[in-house]
């Protein structure tokens, strides 16, 4: 609709709700003009505690970091671990990437899972608390047709050292 035809059946209708809404209009091109001419932040210089803390975390994160040839014996460990807990495990998968821009190597281990559902969160439970370097990267539960069994696509992930010589 044409704006001039707006305004005037305004006008007609509600000559009283017109000047509230123009000094309505006003008042916030006046507080939106007013925002855009304040000075911009000043720069504030990064204290020693926050780069202390950034520091320590780092370093907290370097000590989670598996070594490479210790890879194995910690993926047979959580295999072990789901046997131990009554789970069948179906085909698995290994795989290993690096992230160039964290320093640091990835490893992941992805399998089904059959058994009960409280002995799969028994043993999710036991493999995050046992190993620090391990991160549950996928897992979609799914209902076995019969029985009260489940079936769980998990993809576990180890965070490595670097590789040596640069290659995972």
């Amino acid at each position: 609709m044409n704006p001039r035809l707006v305004l005037e059946l305004a006008w007609r209708r509600q000559r009283w709700l017109l000047p509230f809404g123009l000094a309505a209009v006003v008042a916030s091109s006046a507080l939106a003009l007013n925002g855009l001419a304040r000075p911009a932040p000043a720069i504030v210089a990064a204290s020693d505690d926050g780069s202390r803390r950034a520091e320590a975390h780092y370093q907290a994160f370097r000590a989670l970091l598996i070594a490479h040839d210790a890879l194995e014996a910690r993926q047979n460990a959580i295999i072990d671990l789901a046997l131990r807990h009554g789970l069948a495990p179906g085909r698995i998968d290994f795989g290993r990437e690096r992230n160039e821009t964290g320093g640091f190597d990835r490893a992941t281990l992805s399998f089904p899972l059959r058994g009960d559902y409280a002995d799969f969160q028994k043993f999710l439970a036991a493999a995050l608390a046992g190993e620090p370097g391990l991160g549950v990267a996928e897992l979609t539960l799914q209902r076995e047709a019969t029985g009260n069994g489940i079936v769980a696509q998990l993809r576990l992930v180890f965070h490595l050292q670097p590789a040596p010589g640069g290659r995972s």
